[in-house]
């Protein structure tokens, strides 16, 4: 009986190649595909197929790695998934500080197929990953040129969102935009690009005294409040009319230091977040952000990264969604 060796010789490739081939879900050139093929239809080589089947059930696995996972997100990646037949491992990576190598481990071992990201800034990573694996990035992107990714308009949606408040009336903008060590992120970028060209448009400027760049922050915000109550104290016609925030959880800040402070929002300041979150519906006032369809680009990724497992050699896609601008309370007056 024939043995994956003699295979591997008479096609002129390694025992590894020979497995790949036969396993699926690894890149393999075309014409190394068809020497292999034909040796074991030569050789007449019959797999182990105990072993053959749970590489392949461990392969019909996925990571999907982040922080702070959104849940609309996780319901379509799991709804695609169970449509497709496969089982989803969650895995806590830090935005900004993944572990490449511990990542590349899990699915070179057979644990996974792929990498789904979301919301992963780290473009280092990102571009180390995709190198080696199956990856969809879902959410917040990083700019990595030949990645698969299923994002919205970040420019887009600040603009869209700066000129509906300069229809209002406001004036003095103030850009409080995520910063990192190596610099913005790339969704940071955009953003402050179409607030750039929003304002622009109408003849107005992002001063650089308000273009704020804050440190990630998840769970020290002192920074934040104390950036707050500088606005609070400025004169009334220094101060910002309205300030656009990065991170949710920073705009909520805001609103309430604000209000402490006896400044209507929105009478005197209108807040805004870049990203839409629950506690939005229920602070007082309510939270404008900007929402996304976050159920339909799970269920997109997951679509997307098994394409990438299944179909390595296909052409990577970048699926964009429309975002959803929730104008409420702390913009809108009653």
């Amino acid at each position: 009986m024939a043995s994956i060796r003699d295979v591997a010789q008479q096609a002129g490739v390694s025992p590894m190649t020979v497995s790949r081939v036969l396993n699926g879900g690894y890149p393999v050139k075309d014409s190394t595909r068809r020497r292999v093929l034909a040796a074991v239809k030569s050789l007449d080589y019959e797999p182990n197929l105990h072993g053959r089947g749970l590489r392949q059930a461990r392969s019909r696995t996925v990571l999907v790695a982040g922080s702070g996972f959104v849940e609309p997100i996780l319901d379509g990646i799991h709804k695609s998934a169970g449509e497709l037949g496969y089982e989803v491992v969650l895995v806590h990576s830090p935005p900004q500080r993944a572990d490449p190598a511990a990542l590349s481990r899990r699915v070179r071992g057979g644990l996974a197929g792929g990498i789904l990201f979301l919301n992963m800034i780290d473009e280092d990573a990102i571009r180390t990953l995709t190198a080696l694996h199956p990856v969809v990035q879902c959410g917040s992107a990083a700019d990595v040129p030949g990645t698969c990714t299923v994002t919205v308009d970040e420019e887009r949606a600040a603009y869209e969102l700066v000129e509906r408040l300069v229809r209002q009336g406001r004036r003095r903008f103030a850009y409080v935009a995520m910063d990192l060590p190596g610099g913005p992120p790339s969704m940071t970028r955009r953003r402050e690009q179409g607030i750039r060209r929003a304002l622009a448009a109408q003849g107005l400027a992002l001063e650089p005294e308000r273009l704020v760049r804050m440190t990630h922050l998840r769970d020290d915000y002192a920074p934040a409040l104390d950036l707050a109550r500088r606005f609070a104290a400025m004169p009334e016609d220094v101060r910002p009319d309205a300030v656009v925030y990065d991170q949710n959880i920073l705009a909520v800040a805001c609103v309430n230091v604000l209000r402490e402070a006896g400044l209507a929002v929105p009478g005197s300041v209108a807040v805004a977040s870049m990203d839409d979150n629950p506690i939005d519906l229920v602070i007082q006032p309510t939270l404008t952000a900007v929402g996304r369809p976050y159920k339909a680009m799970g269920e997109e990724a997951m679509r997307m990264l098994v394409d990438r497992i299944e179909n390595p050699e296909a052409p990577c896609r970048q699926v964009v969604f429309r975002h959803i601008l929730e104008m409420r309370g702390s913009t809108d007056p009653a």
